[in-house]
């Protein structure tokens, strides 16, 4: 386990921090791999949007929701990320979802939305850097359930819904990704 030394910068420190590691970043991605990303999330979002379309929502669930966006541009633009790997995926967005409906059970008012998207996001971020499983669109997961009454009507079910999403980008990541040279996925299963 690493050691972290839990006390602040200095200011000198800290506002030296402002200015970055370099000026510029990376170059951008040649064509090739830039299609891959676009062929992953067209392929995984459609799969998606037809279970969401024709299964779910005529019986008033969704699971067509804007963190699987970024779950597709991270496990598709970016898939040898610790973020896009299986682990972090299925387990991340697990305790994305697990915390927002836990902390919207104890604060269920709609008037206090705000305040128990900003509990579960803080709770799911902590949980998941303790698990070695962090994962960007889980902290989207809860917010979402938090902030969107008809996100929340769906109580327990958002649950398997949010994994059903991540097993299909994994699902879809694996068959994929492997077909190009350059990408590799995964890079580990736990």
């Amino acid at each position: 386990m690493t050691k972290v030394d839990p006390r602040p910068v200095g200011p000198a420190e800290y506002f030296r921090r402002w200015r970055g590691k370099q000026l510029w970043g990376p170059p951008p991605k040649v064509f090739w791999v830039a299609f891959w990303g676009l062929l992953g999330s067209l392929v995984s979002l459609s799969i998606i949007g037809t279970i969401s379309r024709y299964a779910l929502e005529p019986e008033g669930r969704q699971t067509m929701l804007a963190f699987n966006g970024a779950s597709a541009a991270i496990i598709f633009g970016l898939p040898s990320l610790p973020s896009g790997q299986p682990r972090n995926m299925l387990a991340g967005h697990f305790i994305g979802a697990l915390t927002a409906i836990a902390v919207c059970e104890v604060l269920p008012g709609q008037d206090v939305y705000w305040l128990a998207a900003a509990i579960s996001v803080g709770v799911a971020v902590f949980v998941m850097e303790l698990t070695g499983t962090i994962n960007p669109p889980a902290g989207a997961i809860a917010l979402l359930y938090c902030a969107v009454p008809s996100v929340r009507a769906q109580r327990w079910n958002y649950l398997w819904i949010v994994e059903l999403d991540a097993a299909i980008m994994v699902a879809t990541a694996l068959c994929l990704n492997n077909l190009a040279r350059f990408h590799r996925y995964p890079q580990y299963w736990l």
